[in-house]
């Protein structure tokens, strides 16, 4: 995860590598790990302490900008600014994260004392294309041929997903009054087939929120705690769950799980337990074969239920294929 080079100047091999310390953290008897885990050619054997490196790190002239560190990826608070893994925007500017001012440490995401760990190669990203009008020409390509081409007759469905997730972008500003209600819509994509296209579009809206090297979750197995620290981790940045809940009796479905999740990311409430206090940045889509709670109407009010149908080839011009 670290970027180390290895340089051979006649059998005479110089290292370059970077390594993250803490300096409000670590101690003479931790310092040697930050070293040893980036590379087991960096080893000082406890010759190098603490009080050598604030020394040198007192001598740095000029003094480094001073830069705030992240903590969620997405908007930043109080700011336009959204942050991801390889680069960050404001107003329309793409930044890198020396420009914005900020840093983001793999170690604060990925580390052993993560609650939910992230490593750096799955960071969320998104792919730089510099030019506007490439940019322009893609989207249009994208939503005119290639959505109606691969959802046909689901196209407005997965339309309706994709906009959500752009929707999504601005739920603080929801949650702060900002639009015409307090309340941000939970996507709910239900089919009650297969290779209706509703996965297809839930990994379009997940790679649109930067999470393409990640991957989907699988909501029906994942704890609430876990999904909350999650919503807790992205900010203004759709969480995509997929088969959120399953069929498991021919009764009406209950989950009292998502009854819970629905309400705290639609009306922005915190979860709260001893020695934590959890509150959702963002919301989430998620995709299921059912509908649970289906007489429960403040559970049904805070949905969006986007409705997939089997998929019907008969306007295809199959001799073009």
């Amino acid at each position: 995860e670290a970027d180390v080079s290895l340089q051979d100047y006649n059998d005479v091999y110089r290292l370059d590598a970077e390594v993250l310390i803490p300096l409000n953290e670590v101690d003479d008897k931790t310092l040697d790990g930050y070293f040893s885990k980036v590379s087991a050619y960096l080893q000082i054997e406890g010759y190098f302490k603490v009080e050598h490196l604030k020394a040198l790190t007192n001598q740095l002239m000029p003094w480094p900008p001073i830069t705030r560190v992240v903590t969620q990826f997405g908007r930043q608070p109080n700011t336009n600014l959204f942050v991801f893994g390889n680069c960050c925007y404001a107003n329309g500017v793409v930044y890198t994260h020396e420009q914005a001012g900020i840093t983001v440490l793999p170690n604060l995401f990925g580390g052993k004392e993560a609650i939910i760990p992230i490593s750096l190669e799955k960071f969320p990203k998104i792919r730089l294309v510099p030019q506007d009008w490439v940019r322009y020409t893609f989207f249009v390509d994208f939503w005119s041929k290639q959505m109606p081409a691969q959802f046909l007759n689901n196209t407005m469905q997965a339309k309706a997903t994709f906009s959500l997730a752009v929707c999504h972008q601005q739920c603080s500003k929801f949650w702060d009054s900002g639009a015409v209600g307090d309340m941000v819509p939970t996507g709910w994509l239900k089919s009650t087939g297969g290779g209706t296209g509703k996965t297809e579009v839930a990994h379009i809206s997940n790679c649109y929120a930067g999470w393409q090297h990640k991957g989907l979750c699988m909501g029906g197995i994942t704890s609430l705690p876990a999904i909350s620290k999650r919503l807790e981790m992205q900010c203004d940045n759709s969480l995509v769950l997929d088969e959120i809940a399953t069929k498991v009796s021919i009764d009406q479905e209950k989950s009292m799980k998502l009854k819970n999740m629905v309400h705290m990311c639609a009306n922005g409430l915190s979860r709260e337990v001893c020695g934590k206090s959890e509150q959702p940045l963002t919301t989430f889509i998620g995709t299921s074969n059912i509908v649970v709670n289906e007489d429960d109407a403040p559970f049904l009010q805070r949905l969006l239920l986007i409705l997939f149908t089997p998929l019907d080839s008969s306007s295809v011009d199959t001799s073009k294929i």
